[in-house]
């Protein structure tokens, strides 16, 4: 089982959710301090296991729809692009830090649905 850091976090904003392959494949996005920021969270494992990358940030909204995320003293820069029903993140330097030598954070992540609440019978 992955932990996920930021799974309980408020995820108000436009962009927040889960963006979910399956079980060990996900991103999770929440708000950040900001109303231009995000938190995020990446987990992946592929090629059977043996290839794994894990990732925890905040990222700058640079234009709609559009996050980057770079932090000081890091040369590990990541784009996150999203779309009402994915996330696709781009690796855009040096992240081997937090990811296998073999692989990289370049995919897309179906946007999870949120489930409906039902409104409770009210009785008289």
């Amino acid at each position: 089982e992955v932990y996920n850091p930021i799974d309980s976090m408020k995820g108000a904003g436009k962009w927040s959710g889960d963006y979910v392959k399956d079980k060990k494949n996900f991103v999770s996005v929440r708000d950040g301090a900001k109303d231009n920021r995000i938190l995020f969270f990446i987990h992946f494992e592929e090629k059977g296991g043996d290839c794994r990358g894990e990732l925890k940030g905040e990222a700058e909204l640079i234009r709609p729809g559009v996050a980057r995320y770079t932090a000081a003293g890091d040369p590990c820069s990541l784009e996150l692009t999203f779309t009402s029903s994915k996330i696709t993140i781009q690796e855009l330097q040096g992240c081997g830090n937090y990811r296998g030598i073999r692989c990289f954070f370049n995919s897309s992540y179906p946007k999870k649905a949120v489930p409906k609440k039902k409104k409770s019978a009210t009785k008289k």
